[in-house]
């Protein structure tokens, strides 16, 4: 889910609906700066992300495990992030695995707020010109 044009939109392929759950505003990493998740040495491509979680490129991944990893959010306009931070697989649907963070802490929940406003920002500003 992530706005556009002042309109939630839900992208139902990269987007976990749970009835009654609490809605994250998910927000899709930009091309030229893709997220990146490190898992067991391993690098996977980021789809989208929220506070509450993300999805991402299954690989090695397993339905119903847990993996810590180290999350890298890049931005061109401001400085990048780099967290550790430990996720829960919920569902695997083809080629995507959408995960749930365990226990993250505030201040990398501040930083995904804050990154998702920069994209926001950044893609407000490029659709102006």
């Amino acid at each position: 889910m992530y706005l556009k044009n002042n309109r939630i939109q839900i992208d139902p392929e990269t987007w976990l609906y749970e009835p009654g759950r609490r809605a994250d505003l998910r927000v899709d990493p930009e091309q030229l700066e893709p997220i990146i998740l490190k898992v067991d040495d391993q690098l996977l491509s980021v789809f989208n992300l929220s506070a509450g979680g993300l999805a991402c490129e299954v690989n090695h991944l397993l339905e119903g495990q847990s993996y810590q990893g180290r999350i890298n959010l890049p931005h061109r306009t401001q400085l990048g992030v780099m967290f550790d931070a430990s996720i829960n697989v919920i569902l695997i649907s083809g080629e995507i695995a959408r995960c749930r963070f365990i226990d993250l802490k505030q201040e990398h929940v501040d930083a995904i707020h804050r990154y998702a406003l920069m994209c926001q920002i950044t893609e407000i500003k490029e659709s102006k010109k």
